[in-house]
């Protein structure tokens, strides 16, 4: 453990961490928080309707630690979670912290610098890594490396400069926020790939933001996990609202980069949700079947890809397999 001055507290950042039936991780996860060489002001763990170990190993390893606060809830979803933690954060600043997955010890301490050096920064995004990836998911989880470029002085610039550096990732975990940026904002929605929906608007709605690269954030990679669970109609309906958070992005702003990115980015989720449901085939309920159907790509090129997919997936699919021999 981290030799840590007593009573060094940054009085900027809160960490809010949603939990569920996380009993083989949370202690590594809950320690990577203890362990920092400046503690947060508040840890807010949000138990989720938890039915395992997961809140009797945490109270055994914060027994004593005033700022370690739990609160408990009946079971919501992640986005709940998160949305009922962030109601209890008092700081300027707060991260969301996932129950499984892991902080370096210098996390805290280096982004309180950060935040003194620069006062009126709403967003401060960093790198991140990877905790036990398994061999057949090698190249289908990103990397979550970013290229430094610190301070931009709009939203839009910094998502821009965030697609153009291969530095967008949609997950929260390697993002700082201001909590008065995120209330003034609607809340998580609750669906699956909350993080690709919430994130563009959040990012677009900011002024002062600052990129780093280095590596603060360890993301666990599981088999029951989220990222790795089996395709649903669950996900289909989250990626619909992203889709539609996209659209009303692309037909809002100003920014000719930012509409780029994003019309490529919602091609190529709207080819992937129509993969997903031929490939998996996946029955969805009518009202969504239509919606999905009312879709359509931007672009020739795309919209023929989607034509090909929708009347002819053995055609398609044939010709994929041709062009990736």
């Amino acid at each position: 453990m981290l030799c840590q001055k007593e009573n060094e507290f940054s009085k900027l950042i809160s960490i809010v961490m949603p939990v569920y039936n996380v009993q083989d991780y949370i202690v590594e996860a809950i320690d990577s928080i203890i362990n920092q060489s400046m503690q947060p002001h508040s840890v807010i763990i949000v138990d989720d309707g938890s039915g395992d170990d997961s809140i009797p190993l945490l109270k055994k390893r914060i027994e004593g630690k005033d700022n370690y606060k739990i609160f408990s809830k009946e079971n919501g979803g992640l986005s709940s979670a998160r949305n009922y933690g962030l109601t209890k954060v008092s700081t300027p600043y707060v991260y969301f912290f996932d129950s499984d997955d892991a902080l370096s010890p210098m996390f805290i301490r280096d982004i309180n610098e950060i935040l003194t050096n620069y006062k009126e920064l709403d967003i401060i995004a960093f790198s991140g890594s990877i905790l036990g990836l398994p061999s057949n998911l090698a190249g289908k989880i990103p990397s979550y490396k970013r290229t430094k470029f610190q301070i931009c002085k709009s939203g839009d610039v910094f998502l821009e400069r965030l697609f153009s550096t291969n530095s967008y990732f949609s997950s929260v975990c390697i993002n700082v926020f201001r909590t008065e940026l995120l209330m003034r904002n609607s809340f998580f929605k609750n669906i699956v790939h909350e993080d690709e929906e919430y994130l563009p608007r959040i990012i677009l709605d900011s002024k002062l933001c600052y990129c780093t690269d280095e590596i603060y954030f360890y993301r666990r990679v599981r088999e029951n996990s989220i990222m790795t669970s089996k395709i649903s109609s669950r996900n289909i309906i989250g990626y619909l609202e992203v889709l539609k958070t996209y659209r009303c992005i692309i037909q809002t702003t100003k920014n000719k980069l930012v509409k780029y990115y994003l019309k490529k980015r919602y091609n190529d989720f709207l080819i992937y949700i129509f993969l997903l449901c031929k490939k998996n085939k996946i029955v969805l309920p009518k009202n969504i079947e239509q919606k999905m159907n009312c879709e359509q790509a931007f672009g020739m090129y795309y919209a023929f890809r989607l034509l090909l997919i929708k009347k002819f997936f053995p055609v398609y699919h044939f010709l994929y397999q041709v062009k990736n021999r």
